[in-house]
């Protein structure tokens, strides 16, 4: 059986940064202008604060296992795999920047420079940048270097393969080959020519390619040189080579035979030429061109369509085309591990540019977020793909084996791409045409947004449409919210705001007899709900309103009046400074609960792996707002996520009422639903991921007595809220409502040593998830749970799936053997497994279900004996 071995802090945050460090191009450290990672982004990377995470990286270069590079942030690096990247030991641990840094990398590897020189060489070949070099394109690769360096001249090649898988760039990756290998001069031509381009008149073509001379045809009132001629001593490109007219393909025949053509118009004088001629078509050549053209091309190369390049090469694509936007925009991208795993699987039927050409779409969308909200750097969404794209989130499952070989901790974590640190080569080649976008494509789209906020929408505007639609809210009226038998009590609130909050409203509302002395209750609970998110965001320095005091003032004077009164009653209880903004949004709020009529809400729906879990929070929700606006999805632990997408979206269409539907959602292939859904049914719909008891109250709250506030709003409100506050009093919450029972002893201590050691999963959700197989195991083999199996098997699992998830499982030398003695039992866990497989993504190996079946094999024994 396998002991586990619990992670401290320190060595989460030493595990983390030698990931990062392992994604440093060691060829490129002399051009980086950063070199390293500071606590802030490694903290982001497993959720642990800054300050904990720069005092536990002062602890390991204490330790001597990390190199320092001083400045404003500080950045460190793992010094071991930096040794090993460089081939050389550090003596020294400190810099003091990071030409300091690179100064003393250069001066140790010149010491090794004539040792090293060959290998060098080779690494530097145009080649060796190519993604797939080594995989999916190395036969390609070979078959051009041998088509260049064939002697004398080289050989002919065709080059086959559909739109997008980069014909073009390999074709000019062969010439750069010529030049590296001093084949070529550094001043030999690369000529291109795409023959479609006057596939409607040949005899245009022809002269484009061949040259004409005067009077060779109508219109030919001077000598001319073609393209042939450009190319001596040199490549010829032919792009699209089926658009080439018979007589062209005759014409190449004497040029490749012989080294001789005619011009257009001549009839008994040959030019002498010597030129290597690359073409390339997207159609099967054997009926595209002649075959006697075919027969004089000695090189045909076929590019791979994406489909074909391993998972961990289209990754590897991913990150370059990040990295490329990054570097053009100046500014980090950050990306959710949901998208690069959708972007893995979702189908490129124009292959390598299209994907290329969607991740630029992808950033633009982003960018616009960026310089609308002022970001601190670029965070691309799920929401920011398309509904195409959104489909590969079903193909996870399909491919979890070939995913589990491919992801790292990519699977579980956000992507930072910054220009400075991620794959920054001298030249980096991708197999796709270099169609990029111009360089100032993200400076028109922040100008056009300038223009529009200075120009066509002036601030004066924007606050004016912002105060009509603060002054519509309260001509909306509320419905009445039927009354059930719901026992409320001020002890129920105060588990979720401060008893003084509830003392204070309660005061005001009484000296002020605005609703009378019998008002219902909710009316407290939902100020009281909103006062306490109010204190957070003032304490988080998260309050910024418009202005618009003024309007409240003159239309609604008796609740302005009390509304004044709630805010000086409030600062002098709680010392702090309400901003005169928020009267206006008090008066409001107090007046919507005196107006009865019908209005339209956003929808709530929370969605939630395990038994229960979702509609355990939305019966609390509902209970302690005396509603039943919220719904509940729970989403068994065997589900097909099919099914459950379309179980979703039937729930939004039965529960939207005009103003969308908010989906609160835990984890996974949830977060990508909310545009699909919107795509197939036209119903507006948000995601917030995370979802707690007390968000779910909190959404549930404002989507009820915001009658005005739209979905992006509302996800933005429920965001700035610091809902782990609240989650420290969700079980006494839960409790009070009566809906579900307490947490043991035995259970909290299991989640506390299990938050201790998983370095990047939740140890909740493992709970619950392991728990359930447990159980079912269990029941099938008719054996008694007690603690000490439930802690080995959970323990167990939790650590091995971060293990696979890391590719570092566990082996055992003697598996065959007891997979064949106990296969009824293997074939049993494995099947309790598949879920676990399929949500994670990965292939559990059969070493691994070995060491599973070791807990189990005393009470196995003991059964069949």
């Amino acid at each position: 059986m396998d002991h586990q071995v619990v992670l401290k802090r320190e060595e989460k945050v030493y595990l983390q940064l030698e990931t990062l460090t392992c994604q440093i191009d060691e060829q490129s450290v002399g051009q980086q202008r950063r070199i390293g990672y500071d606590a802030t982004t490694i903290g982001q990377c497993l959720h642990i604060s800054r300050a904990n995470t720069s005092k536990e990286l002062n602890e390991l270069f204490k330790e001597n296992k990390l190199l320092k590079i001083k400045g404003k942030p500080v950045y460190y690096l793992h010094k071991g795999i930096m040794e090993e990247k460089l081939g050389m030991v550090f003596a020294d641990n400190t810099f003091e920047d990071t030409g300091a840094f690179k100064d003393y990398v250069l001066q140790q590897q010149n010491k090794n420079k004539p040792a090293k020189e060959a290998i060098q060489e080779q690494n530097n070949s145009v080649f060796s940048s190519y993604i797939g070099a080594d995989g999916s394109l190395k036969t390609q690769v070979e078959q051009a270097k041998a088509a260049i360096l064939y002697p004398p001249n080289g050989l002919h090649t065709l080059i086959t393969g559909s739109t997008g898988v980069g014909k073009t760039t390999f074709a000019e990756a062969m010439y750069k080959y010529g030049i590296e290998t001093k084949i070529f001069k550094e001043d030999t031509p690369f000529v291109i020519f795409n023959c479609a381009d006057y596939t409607d008149n040949a005899q245009l073509l022809l002269s484009h390619l061949f040259g004409h001379v005067k009077g060779a045809f109508t219109g030919a009132d001077k000598n001319k040189e073609g393209l042939v001629s450009r190319a001596n001593q040199g490549i010829l490109f032919l792009d699209e080579i089926h658009r080439l007219p018979p007589e062209g393909q005759e014409m190449l025949f004497l040029i490749m035979d012989k080294g001789i053509y005619r011009k257009l118009g001549e009839t008994d004088l040959y030019h002498t030429v010597n030129v290597r001629i690359i073409a390339a078509t997207t159609e099967d050549p054997n009926t595209a061109v002649l075959s006697t053209f075919l027969r004089r091309i000695p090189v045909i190369i076929k590019m791979p369509d994406l489909s074909e390049f391993t998972l961990q090469e289209r990754q590897d694509f991913i990150y370059e085309f990040f990295s490329k936007e990054a570097e053009r925009i100046g500014t980090p991208i950050k990306v959710n591990h949901e998208v690069i795993r959708i972007l893995m699987l979702y189908e490129c039927n124009a292959n390598i540019g299209q994907l290329k050409s969607n991740i630029q779409l992808i950033c633009a969308k982003a960018f616009l977020e960026y310089i609308r909200f002022k970001q601190e750097m670029i965070i691309v969404k799920l929401s920011q793909l398309s509904s195409h794209m959104k489909d590969g989130i079903f193909k996870i499952s399909e491919y979890r084996k070939n995913m589990t070989q491919s992801f790292n901790n990519t699977l579980i974590t956000d992507i930072i791409f910054d220009c400075s640190q991620v794959n920054q080569k001298n030249e980096t080649f991708v197999v796709c045409q270099d169609n990029s976008v111009s360089d100032n494509f993200y400076k028109i789209i922040e100008k056009s947004w300038e223009k529009r906020v200075h120009s066509n929408l002036p601030e004066s505007k924007i606050v004016q449409e912002l105060n009509d639609q603060i002054d519509s809210y309260f001509h909306s009226v509320f419905s009445k919210i039927k009354t059930r038998n719901f026992y409320y009590t001020k002890d129920v609130i105060a588990k979720i705001v401060d008893v003084k909050i509830v003392n204070t409203i309660e005061r005001v509302l009484n000296e002020s007899n605005l609703f009378g002395t019998d008002y219902n209750k909710k009316i407290l609970y939902a100020l009281a709900l909103h006062i306490n998110a109010l204190l957070h965001r003032i304490h988080s320095g998260l309050v910024n309103y418009i202005d618009s005091q003024n309007n409240a003032h003159m239309n609604h004077k008796d609740e302005y009046e009390v509304a004044i009164k709630l805010r000086n009653e409030l600062e002098n209880e709680f010392y702090i400074q309400i901003p005169d903004a928020e009267i206006a949004y008090l008066t409001m709020f107090l007046y919507a609960f005196r107006e009865v009529g019908i209005r339209k809400n956003i929808g709530v729906i929370v969605i939630a792996h395990g038994d229960n879990i979702a509609t355990g929070m939305a019966r609390v929700a509902n209970q302690l707002l005396d509603t039943e606006h919220a719904h509940a999805i729970d989403m068994p632990l065997t589900a097909n996520i099919r099914e459950i997408y379309e179980k979703v979206k039937e729930k939004v269409k039965e529960v939207n009422r005009g103003k969308g539907v908010l989906l609160l959602v835990d984890m996974g292939s949830l977060l990508s639903f909310s545009q699909m859904i919107t795509e197939d049914t036209g119903i507006k719909t948000g995601t917030l991921d995370m979802v707690s008891t007390a968000i779910v109250i909190e959404a549930t709250r404002k989507s009820l007595f915001l009658p005005d506030i739209d979905i992006e709003d509302l996800i933005s409100d429920i965001k700035n809220i610091k809902s782990e506050e609240y989650n420290k009093r969700d079980i006494q919450v839960i409790l009070e409502a009566g809906h579900n029972q307490t947490r043991d002893f035995f259970q909290d201590n299991i989640l506390r040593v299990l938050n201790e050691t998983l370095s990047f999963l939740d140890a909740e959700k493992i709970y619950q998830m392991f728990d359930q197989v447990l159980h079912e195991i269990a029941v099938t083999i008719e054996c008694t749970v007690d603690e000490s199996l439930r802690i080995k098997f959970i323990f167990h699992c939790a650590c091995m799936i971060e293990r696979i998830l890391r590719n570092a499982s566990l082996e055992y030398d003697k598996t065959c053997i007891i997979m064949e003695e106990n296969e009824k039992m293997m074939l049993l866990i494995k099947d309790k497994f598949k879920f676990i497989e399929e949500f994670f993504g990965v292939c559990i190996p059969d070493d691994e279900y070995v060491f599973i079946f070791s807990i189990f094999e005393t009470v196995v024994k003991h059964i069949e004996a």
